[in-house]
């Protein structure tokens, strides 16, 4: 992995994780500080994002994150639903019950008190399926919901947490269960204003 690809990984991950707000540019020279390379590699990455329409650049200025409107965010639930869906069909059907308890550990061990738990629950359930598409599609989801202003009004109020209910169908194997649980999560973070 190169060093421009850390950097973009990085920001990529903090974007997911609500890290930058709506308004805050993002300056080559602070990246470059931050990652410890140069401006120039903090540019690539920057710039790579750009291309994906994750942020927006303002020349001499910087990057802001590019915003999601509340159009483009409710196709993006409903899409994230879907994937979230086929998610815990996978688990429910296709993971032994070692594996789900396994996961269940896993998920548990996330402190719900820390900043992106929300997303680190949901991207850890996606990626004990194993199928690098749906979890690649996922994280696509997940990060432009995240440059939306319902997002991060909902990760400042913390949504309803329905994640050891939806935990604890999984390992049931009730995937009924698991997949109303997901919906009122998901839906307590769609309907946040």
């Amino acid at each position: 992995m190169t060093l421009a690809q850390k950097v973009y990984e990085g920001i990529r991950r903090d974007i997911l994780l609500g890290r930058y707000r709506m308004n805050e540019f993002l300056v080559e020279t602070e990246i470059a500080k931050e990652y410890g390379v140069s401006k120039g590699t903090a540019g690539e990455a920057l710039h790579r994002l750009c291309l994906e329409g994750q942020l927006t650049s303002y020349p001499r200025k910087g990057y802001l994150l590019t915003i999601v409107t509340e159009e483009e965010f409710a196709m993006l639930a409903r899409l994230r639903m879907v994937l979230e869906e086929l998610v815990v069909k996978i688990l429910v059907t296709e993971k032994s019950e070692a594996e789900r308890a396994a996961l269940c550990g896993e998920l548990g061990a996330i402190d719900g008190a820390k900043q992106g738990a929300n997303m680190r629950f949901h991207m850890k359930m996606a990626e004990a399926t194993g199928d690098k598409y749906l979890i690649s599609t996922l994280y696509s989801t997940l990060s432009a919901q995240a440059r939306s202003e319902r997002y991060v009004t909902a990760i400042r109020r913390q949504p309803p947490d329905c994640h050891k209910e939806l935990a604890a169908a999984i390992l049931e194997g009730d995937a009924a269960e698991a997949q109303a649980w997901l919906i009122k999560d998901i839906k307590g973070m769609a309907a946040s204003e």
